[in-house]
């Protein structure tokens, strides 16, 4: 039978990679602050950590489990027939079109998250200590002058290293959905 659910483990695969959407919805990946006071340059090193190993760990689950499903229908891959691989290919295609559907609401609590960095010194919901004071994130130093304040890192280094990072995530997200197979060629442009 050629119908993509009528083989056991390809259905098993994608209710597999279901299940890991479903776990994933709560997923960011960008984090909102630190327990400590950081250096812009620490901050960023962490974030950008983070968002490469989470989304790194997010695509290996499912490429894994994609893998899983074509080895155990097809165990010799080179014997694979025409309708094997139009089965893999199906198979792949659904599961890009459910994970764009997953990467809206990821993609959603990552930006919630990073504008959770500037909101809490908008003035509402402040987390402050007994004083009243608000628990700083970054640690910079003030340089006094002639005549003139400034600040290290700049205020200009500060909105490029946040831009820069928005940027990244643009380009981690972007290769999540593109998966590679051996036995298949997968064509990930088909699904936006």
């Amino acid at each position: 039978n050629t119908h993509l659910m009528a083989q056991p483990q390809i259905l098993k695969g994608i209710l597999t990679i279901w299940s890991i959407f479903q776990d994933s919805v709560s997923l960011s990946l960008l984090d909102e602050k630190y327990d400590r006071i950081v250096t812009l340059e620490e901050f960023m090193k962490l974030e950008n950590t983070h968002l490469h190993e989470t989304a790194q760990s997010f695509k290996k689950q499912i490429q894994d489990t994609l893998e899983g499903v074509m080895g155990s229908t097809v165990p010799d891959q080179a014997s694979a027939d025409k309708k094997d691989k139009l089965r893999f290919v199906n198979m792949v295609n659904l599961t890009t079109h459910m994970l764009h559907t997953v990467l809206l609401t990821i993609v959603e609590n990552t930006l919630t998250k990073y504008t959770s960095l500037f909101m809490k010194y908008d003035g509402d919901g402040q987390k402050c200590d007994y004083a009243g004071r608000l628990y700083p994130q970054f640690s910079t130093t003030l340089i006094l002058g002639d005549k003139k304040l400034d600040y290290e890192p700049s205020i200009d280094k500060f909105k490029e290293e946040f831009l820069h990072i928005l940027d990244n995530l643009e380009t981690v997200v972007n290769d999540i959905p593109v998966i590679k197979s051996a036995l298949i060629d997968v064509d990930s442009s088909i699904v936006s």
